[in-house]
């Protein structure tokens, strides 16, 4: 068959960007690959809960997919670890969780625990809190949410408001 001087250099055109495309799209994808964080170097969050709790159960699959490594803690444990964290019962919560010696009471979000570990200054703070288990938190599944704060809790057992949420599932 016989192909035009154009028609060549068109060809021989197509076969260069079509080269260069696939070249850029291995590029982006290592790239990609690359800037996910290997498992070994996401935080690791020990969980302490109840067995038979399903949103804690929720709770721990969110943690999971959103940066952090999940490991359950023994349920004996749980009083335990409670009773460290000497809050006032109304900020109590069904699971605790443990980050690097950070406490996390409740159902908080990921974010908060992620800009929590990224602070400078972390000395006036033993953990973050959100108080029970709100409707639409991270892991209580409602078809109507409703609006949680996350509490600060500072070194000497202080619950202070850290941020209020309004939005909904915004976080899966």
């Amino acid at each position: 068959m016989y192909l035009t001087r154009r028609a060549r250099e068109m060809r021989r055109t197509g076969r260069a960007l079509l080269v260069v495309a696939l070249t850029a799209i291995a590029a982006i994808a290592g790239a990609l690959v690359y800037m996910e964080p290997r498992e070994s170097e996401k935080p690791l969050v020990v969980l302490y809960m109840k067995s038979d709790c399903s949103t804690c159960q929720n709770y721990a699959h969110y943690l999971g997919d959103h940066g952090f490594r999940v490991q359950l803690g023994s349920e004996a444990e749980l009083r335990a670890v409670r009773e460290r964290a000497r809050l006032p019962r109304m900020f109590q919560a069904p699971q605790v969780a443990v980050v690097e010696d950070w406490l996390i009471v409740g159902p908080v979000p990921a974010a908060d625990i992620h800009d929590l570990l990224n602070w400078r200054n972390r000395s006036h703070a033993r953990g973050l809190v959100v108080p029970g288990m709100p409707r639409g938190a991270p892991g209580v599944n409602a078809a109507i949410p409703e609006p949680f704060t996350v509490y600060l809790i500072r070194g000497s057992g202080l619950v202070q408001p850290l941020k209020t949420y309004n939005h909904v599932h915004y976080w899966r």
